[in-house]
Formats: structure tokens, sequence, C-alpha cells
């Protein structure tokens, strides 16, 4: 997968700065236990001697090298086994001198055996996902913004009460290894559902899980652009292989575009395909989307997708004449 320029830098940037914030804890738990417990530390200059010593054998060609130094290798194993029983009766963790890093696999380098490790294919695809968005007019929310008395009591105000504890749930259990749900949100105008899917996204991103978040228009714009080399980049990868997508406003994009339609099924067919959950938010009827997009994409999403209804009256409104009432 193609990265730009940025990602590619400030996954770089993240990777360096964990790696030598790790080993700089590590030099200061060195020279806490150098003062505190002066046996490991004796020990440890044996050690380091030890090694010397196996070094001087290899280059003096001593007849009984193979012998000396297997007593050495032994003499080592015996003090680096008394180092880690000193280090757990009195930190709690035999590996206490070793460094921490956030990623053993790879030690916070981002490489194994010279292949990109995991860590730093997510940090890409985190900074690119961020990249991805940083255009989108659509600001983040939280879930504690939820005002439950903007809907109207009795029936609708408890199923918003409801899709708001699910929202909640759907976030928490993302983490974990059971397959996540699509879901079409689905109601008029101004009742919640890009406020919703923003606080999604935000709740897993801070968790620490990526998520694409565009507005159908600017998604299907920058697809068209990049399939006539108009600008550049890989936008459609990286929709494809995204934890988590949201298509906000699915609907409002211009209808003109023949090419549109078959985006759109490529980035919901594909995530199917790979397990992959997408989120998308519409004005439209069940009916209207199949009039707009055909079968291929109508059967998909309202087959595949749990429908979340939105109801009661237009938010913004309401805030509007809230802000206007206490001006």
């Amino acid at each position: 997968m193609k990265y730009t320029e940025r990602a590619s830098e400030l996954a770089a940037r993240e990777i360096e700065s964990r790696r030598t914030a790790a080993l700089e804890e590590q030099r200061l738990r060195e020279l806490e236990v150098s003062e505190n417990m002066p046996e490991v530390s004796r020990l440890r200059t044996q050690l380091r001697d030890n090694y010397i010593k196996i070094i001087k054998l290899v280059a003096s060609h001593d007849s009984h090298a193979a012998e000396t130094a297997a007593k050495i290798r032994e003499d080592s194993l015996s003090k680096s086994e008394s180092i880690a029983i000193m280090l757990e009766k009195e930190k709690g963790d035999p590996k206490y001198l070793e460094p921490k890093f956030t990623c053993p696999k790879c030690s916070d380098t981002g490489y194994v055996d010279g292949i990109r490790c995991e860590c730093l294919e997510q940090l890409l695809m985190k900074y690119s996902l961020e990249e991805m968005s940083s255009g989108s007019a659509i600001r983040l929310h939280d879930f504690n913004e939820f005002r439950a008395d903007f809907y109207p009591p009795g029936e609708i105000r408890e199923r918003m009460v409801k899709n708001w504890t699910m929202f909640m749930n759907y976030c928490q259990e993302f983490g974990g290894t059971s397959t996540k749900r699509s879901m079409l949100f689905m109601g008029e105008t101004g009742l919640g559902k890009t406020f919703f899917s923003s606080c999604i996204v935000k709740r897993l991103g801070d968790m620490g899980i990526s998520a694409a978040f565009m507005s159908a228009f600017d998604m299907l714009r920058t697809l068209e652009g990049e399939h006539f080399g108009r600008v550049e980049g890989d936008t459609m990868e990286h929709l494809l292989t995204a934890p988590l997508l949201v298509i906000d406003d699915l609907g409002a994009e211009p209808s003109g575009s023949k090419y549109y339609n078959t985006f759109l099924y490529n980035i919901i067919n594909g995530r199917s395909n790979r397990m992959l959950p997408t989120i998308a938010s519409t004005n439209l009827t069940p009916d209207k989307i199949k009039s707009r997009y055909g079968n291929r994409i109508a059967s998909r999403m309202l087959s595949e997708f749990l429908p979340v209804l939105f109801r009661g009256n237009d938010i913004r409104q309401k805030k509007s004449a809230q802000r206007i009432y206490n001006a």
C-alpha cells in the first residue's frame, strides 16, 4: 500500500520517539539499581567481564578455548539467574533492567528482518486516515454531549437513548475478536446521524482504533480525481482496509458521475468480503436507495447493514433557537 510522505514521516517520528523513550527509561532504571542494589551492579559488571573474556578466547586460538568458554558461559548463566531472582524480589520483575518497548516484536524499530512491522503499518494507517479525513468539515463529538431532552418525550426519546447506549457498547466491543456489524443510520435531516457517527469515530480514536470518516461527496470526488490522475493518492486502498469506515450523508453527493456507483459498490463489497464494518448515514428511504444506487448496492446495504432509525424533530433548529433565547 502507498502512503503519503507526511504519513510516513509522522509514523517514523512516533516509532523513533517510542524507542528513545524506552531506552531512556531503561537507563534510569539501571541508574536506580546501581545506586540501590550494589550486589546486582557487581554481578552485572562480572557479566560484562565474562563477555570480554569470551572475545579474547576466540582471538587467542587457545587449544582449551572451547572448554574455558563453556565454563565462562555457565558462570554467566548462574549470575544472570541470581540477578533475575534479586530483581524479582525487590522490583517484582526479573526483567526490570531490560528496555520496555511498545512493540516487543521489532524493539520499536518498525522493522522485523527488513519487513515493516505490524506496529509501523498501524501507525501508517492511522496517519493516512487522519490525513484523508482532515479535509472534512465534520467536527468530532463526544458521547457525553448527547442531549436526550432534544427529542420528544415518550417512544422517540426512549429509542434515541437506546441508540446512544448501543453505539457506546459498539465502541466498547470493537476491540474484541467478534465480527463487527455494519450499520445504516436512516432518518430526516438534523436528527443526530452525523453527531453519533462522529462520537463513534472519536471514541474509537481514544481507544487507539483508526477510522476513516468522510462525507460521501468528498469520498467519491477524491476517488474520481485519483482515478483520472488529477490528484495522487491511494484512497481506495485506505478505505478498503480501514478498521472502520464511516460514510456521512450518503445521497447528498451529485448523481451525475457514472463512476460514483462503481466506486461505492467496490467499497461496500470489498469491505464486506474483508469482514470490515462500515457505517453509512443517509436521509434516503430504502426505496430511494434502490432507485438511486440500483439493486447491487441496495441489496448489500439493506440486507447486510443493521438499520438504525433516527426519529424526532430537527435538533439543529432546537439548538439554534436555544442559542438565540440565551443570547
